[in-house]
């Protein structure tokens, strides 16, 4: 800005040199070097116009009266400043007088702007705050309300999604917790982290709604809000962050809510909620939650454990399922478990009646491919519900099926046989026949024990040989 006043003032006094014989405009009516102040003054304000006024003064006095003298040397420089001197103290005094005026009416006038215009911004910034704050307490209140109306028929859906974890599968288990929450919750991104207590860190083991891509797989016990909540056992709340100092800096910005999941008397891993909706974000949620990972407990006890289970068990070369000795010993545990549950539990085995013929023809590896298959079929309709395994022979399968009564099971293998016929049973591109018998029993009035469901099973396998 002082570099626009200085060539203002410039700009005049070059105008003057057209007209030596006024130097300063001192002799005219109106005085373009204190129109010039008046204008600054009056736009810019007071100093700004006294700054303006002292560039003219400094050209009048210094500059013009050489840069006449030099256009013409008959007009000597001392001259025009005697002649300056003489005339000036009028102008002089009227543009300090009227910079001074205009200056402090523009200077009064912007601050009771800039004061208004404070206020109006105040204003409009509580108003933002309380439209938010509005809109944040309706979503509170629906949320509420929804919470109250459908109250029932949380309670019933959340009994069925309880049910609905138990499984052998560890992996669908975790899938469906992660399911639940989300529907509980709202969070719209959760993941469960596993404890890895020989390595100390903690491995991811299931996620849901957020980008796997780039995420990171395992973290540490000691430098993670994950291994914080593990090592004490303790849920974690963002609202903490305020309190304790240590959790910030091992926060990262993915926790909201971080809560332990116990199996037994231990801490086996944590549920994290990364994203979540502010209106869901509250003490209810969070207690919910911690109901919810009690009533799975014993659903991930289960799963847990067969999956620790088929990690020693010997699998079977051709197939990669687990033994008959594996078999019936996970067989005798969920029987003793689903009698005290009172719960259901069904046992199919499954015999390829024409094996032999099928080995004689094709060999072992084309008998071998076919049962394959066969187990792909079987795992495709159990959607992972069951347990496959090797059954005592090479041409028979059996299937662990849990939560699945007598009815069920009949229902099942009827899909299975319709699977059978339907399907074009090919070794290499000769196609062949398969002849399949099946065997079932469930958990009912007559067979409680492991034992019990084999012996039930094998005679109805044996019934449909003839």
């Amino acid at each position: 800005m002082w570099t626009e006043l200085f060539l203002f003032a410039l700009i005049i006094g070059s105008i003057n040199l057209l007209f030596p014989e006024t130097p300063g405009f001192l002799s005219s009516g109106a005085n373009p070097y204190i129109l010039l102040c008046f204008v600054v003054s009056a736009y810019y304000g007071r100093y700004p116009g006294f700054v303006q006024l002292a560039f003219c003064a400094a050209i009048t006095i210094a500059a013009l009266p050489e840069a006449i003298h030099a256009l013409d040397h008959n007009i000597g420089g001392s001259s025009i400043r005697s002649q300056i001197a003489a005339q000036g103290l009028a102008p002089a005094v009227v543009g300090v007088v009227g910079v001074y005026l205009f200056g402090f009416i523009r200077d009064a006038n912007h601050h009771a702007f800039e004061r208004l215009r404070d206020r109006f911004r105040v204003s409009i910034r509580a108003r933002v705050r309380l439209d938010l704050r509005a809109t944040a307490l309706q979503e509170v209140n629906r949320e509420l309300e929804e919470r109250v109306l459908h109250q029932d028929d949380a309670l019933t859906t959340l009994y069925a999604q309880v049910q609905e974890l138990y499984s052998y599968n560890l992996e669908k288990t975790l899938d469906r917790l992660i399911e639940t929450i989300q529907r509980f919750s709202g969070a719209t991104s959760a993941s469960v982290w596993v404890l890895d207590r020989d390595a100390r860190e903690m491995r991811l083991m299931a996620q849901r709604g957020g980008e796997l891509a780039g995420m990171r797989t395992r973290l540490p016990i000691d430098g993670s809000i994950e291994g914080w909540v593990v090592r004490n056992d303790t849920a974690f709340s963002v609202r903490l962050l305020s309190r304790y100092a240590n959790l910030r800096e091992l926060d990262t910005g993915r926790n909201i809510m971080t809560l332990p999941i116990m199996i037994g008397r231990q801490v086996w891993g944590v549920l994290n909620i990364e994203k979540m909706p502010f209106e869901r974000y509250n003490r209810y949620t969070e207690r919910l939650l911690q109901m919810i990972l009690s009533l799975v407990a014993p659903a991930l006890e289960k799963a847990t454990e067969y999956e620790s289970t088929l990690a020693v068990a010997e699998m079977d070369l051709h197939t990669g399922l687990p033994s008959y000795s594996h078999f019936h010993t996970l067989l005798e545990r969920e029987a003793y478990r689903t009698g005290l549950q009172k719960g259901s539990l069904s046992v199919i085995i499954i015999e390829v009646t024409n094996a032999e013929d099928l080995r004689r023809d094709n060999g072992d590896e084309g008998y071998f491919g076919l049962l394959n298959r066969m187990v792909d079929l079987l795992s495709q309709l159990a959607e992972k519900r069951a347990t496959l395994f090797r059954y005592k022979q090479e041409n028979q399968l059996s299937v662990l099926f849990p939560n699945l009564d007598y009815d069920g099971a009949s229902l099942f293998c009827l899909d299975f046989l319709s699977a059978i016929t339907s399907t074009d049973w090919r070794i290499g591109e000769a196609p062949v026949s398969v002849d399949v018998v099946v065997g079932y029993a469930a958990i009912g009035e007559k067979a409680r024990r492991a034992d019990e469901l084999i012996d039930s099973a094998e005679r109805l396998l044996e019934m449909q040989k003839v």
